[in-house]
């Protein structure tokens, strides 16, 4: 092979040379029942809707891991077109037990719907029916991230998720699986149902766990790489081909 067909593929390399697009994945919020009410507390539904960051310069703090802290990164206040899925998850001791992904939607404020929903670790809890399916869910009595079959009073309350976080918490269900954070009650529950939505009194199939948190997918851009290492790339392989064609020679 001539000089020449090496500077052809060398060439080639520079045209095409490049770090391929990667899907990345973030916790882009986390919320913990062991957080502490001299802290930075997240308000699940306020801090999601307004835009800014909770504790983003805190070591540790995006863990799942229930290390007492709150989380909010501020990237999704303004990268959610980039988007490809959503995680909700709950977290116990560490573990996941229980998650719902979910299309972006067209903002970070209207994702959080059935029609979105491509998987779940909840029996039906796209089918419905609801009552309540929202991040606000029912803000009067601290319900958000509320995923409800029905009402009827606190003894027949059915639903799938709960990210319980007020003051005004009427039901024995939500005060009793639920967290003291000064004058905060805080919890995280969820159907352990196989067949469906759980009413919530059903210790045997309510789920508590102690982080609730947000994940997303997105995928980077592909990137050029530098002129120094196509520089160094194209370098040897022209060396490579000189050095075979002397052996061919020898």
């Amino acid at each position: 092979m001539k000089i020449s067909g090496f500077l052809t593929v060398a060439a080639l390399f520079l045209g095409v040379a490049q770090v391929n697009a990667a899907t990345v994945s973030m916790v882009v919020m986390k919320v913990s029942d062991s957080a502490t009410p001299t802290g930075t507390l997240i308000d699940p539904f306020m801090d999601w809707q307004n835009a800014g960051g909770v504790n983003e310069a805190v070591i540790g703090a995006s863990s799942l891991t229930n290390n007492g802290i709150d989380y909010k990164n501020s990237w999704v206040d303004t990268n959610w077109s980039m988007v490809q899925s959503v995680r909700v998850s709950m977290y116990s001791q560490g573990n996941e037990v229980a998650w719902t992904e979910f299309s972006p939607g067209t903002s970070k404020l209207d994702f959080f719907q059935a029609s979105n929903v491509t998987g779940s670790s909840l029996t039906g809890i796209a089918a419905g029916p609801h009552n309540f399916f929202s991040i606000g869910g029912d803000s009067y009595y601290g319900r958000n991230w509320f995923v409800e079959r029905n009402y009827g009073g606190c003894n027949v309350d059915v639903g799938w998720m709960a990210v319980l976080n007020g003051t005004n918490q009427i039901c024995s269900w939500s005060t009793g699986n639920s967290a003291v954070l000064g004058n905060l009650t805080r919890g995280f529950l969820y159907s352990t149902d196989p067949n469906g939505p759980t009413n919530w009194n059903n210790s045997n199939t309510t789920g508590i766990a102690d982080v609730f948190a947000v994940s997303i997918t997105y995928e980077t851009a592909a990137v050029p790489l530098p002129a120094s290492v196509l520089l160094l790339g194209t370098g040897l392989a022209v060396i490579g081909g000189l050095r075979r064609r002397n052996r061919r020679r020898d």
